[in-house]
């Protein structure tokens, strides 16, 4: 017959064993647990991310367009202004004109 002391520590070993096992599969069910919500997490925040960068690019042409407006704006005033002057000295040369056939006129009578 076994003595006590060997049966107390075989009965010792299996609750260890036991122990150790329960241990190690509880440590790997929570590891896959942990990836499994990392992974799902980590899914969302790409999403996340490829939708403020597909905003960020929107936001990106909106502004080159509204700085194409711009300039375009900017040079069409530019011209409005140069024709302007242009239909001023026009005026200005007719007055002159006008002046001297007025001139001229008074000068053949």
């Amino acid at each position: 017959m076994p003595s006590n002391q060997a049966v107390k520590t075989d009965t010792l070993h299996k609750w260890v064993g036991t122990v150790i096992a329960v241990f190690a599969l509880t440590w790997g069910g929570l590891t896959y647990y942990v990836k499994a919500e990392d992974r799902a997490l980590e899914t969302q925040i790409q999403i996340q991310l490829d939708r403020l960068n597909a905003k960020q690019a929107t936001n990106d042409k909106v502004n080159e367009l509204v700085i194409t407006i711009d300039k375009k704006l900017s040079s069409i005033e530019s011209t409005m202004r140069w024709q302007q002057e242009f239909v001023s000295e026009v005026k200005e040369l007719r007055k002159e004109v006008s002046s001297l056939k007025v001139e001229l006129a008074k000068r053949n009578n």
